[in-house]
């Protein structure tokens, strides 16, 4: 048994050193290897590091070829501004020497022309807006005229007639239905249109021959001051002219500043007015 014990324990280790001899080779290829590696690696940082160099040199070269480019090309140019500079300088003083005077002159009377323009421009405008509001203070002073003198003056009316002498009664507004100076009055309201006017004429012409006649007024409801008194609906029976509306022709009686009485329609007109007759 001792003897096959040794004999496995020999065995062993030959085996083991058979393994590692094997081994052996392979660790030296692996180096091998490790160590060309190295080298390439060293080759390439090297070529690296030159081509870096080769760059820098190259743009060195380069930028001091374009700052010589640039102070050769900021000569040429400064040598031709001074040279323009001094042609110019020769000019102005030739132009100097021939007309001083005009130079001078010449930029004020500009600024004065244009000052003077623009000045009379605005005069022009101020004046223009004077004279239209000139003509419309006088337009409206000559309506307020008219219009007063129509409101105030009285306008007499021939009206139709007898054989003998034409009877003659005032106009009024409407709007002075209650301010006239009698007590007692009648007013006749018509249109121009009415067809019964000459027979409403004949009859008051022959009313005023009387000697108990009362003062007849007429007014126009187609005068322009006294359509707003016209309406759909007549109001004849009012103590205040602002309520007071005519529809077609009427004749109103009027004591001490009231309306006692109307009468609305042709056909009534002509009935009161043949009253007053007989």
């Amino acid at each position: 048994m001792a003897e096959k014990k040794q004999e496995t324990k020999k065995k062993t280790q030959k085996e083991n050193k058979n393994t590692i001899e094997s081994k052996k080779p392979i660790q030296k290829e692996k180096t091998k290897k490790e160590e060309t590696k190295k080298t390439t690696e060293k080759k390439q940082e090297t070529k690296q590091k030159q081509e870096k160099l080769a760059t820098k040199s190259k743009g060195k070269n380069n930028r001091s070829q374009t700052t010589k480019g640039k102070k050769e090309t900021k000569n040429v140019s400064e040598k031709k501004s001074e040279d323009v500079k001094k042609v110019a300088e020769k000019e102005t003083v030739i132009v100097e020497k021939k007309e001083p005077r005009a130079k001078k002159t010449q930029q004020p009377k500009k600024v004065g022309k244009q000052y003077y323009e623009s000045s009379k421009g605005k005069n022009d405008e101020l004046s223009k807006l004077i004279k239209i509001v000139l003509i419309l203070l006088v337009i409206f002073a000559l309506f307020y005229l008219i219009t007063y003198a129509i409101q105030k003056i009285p306008k007499k009316q021939g009206v139709l007639n007898t054989d003998t002498n034409p009877i003659q009664y005032d106009e009024i507004l409407i709007s002075k239905l209650f301010k006239q100076s009698n007590t007692e009055y009648y007013v006749l309201i018509t249109t121009e249109d009415d067809p019964d006017l000459t027979v409403y004429n004949e009859y008051i012409s022959q009313y005023k021959e009387m000697s108990d006649s009362i003062r007849f007024y007429t007014a126009n409801l187609n005068d322009t001051f006294n359509r707003n008194f016209r309406s759909d609906t007549s109001n004849l029976n009012v103590e205040t002219i602002d309520n007071f509306k005519v529809k077609e022709s009427s004749l109103v009686h009027i004591q001490n500043h009231k309306v006692i009485e109307s009468f609305e329609g042709r056909s009534a007109i002509k009935e009161k007015l043949a009253d007053l007759l007989y």
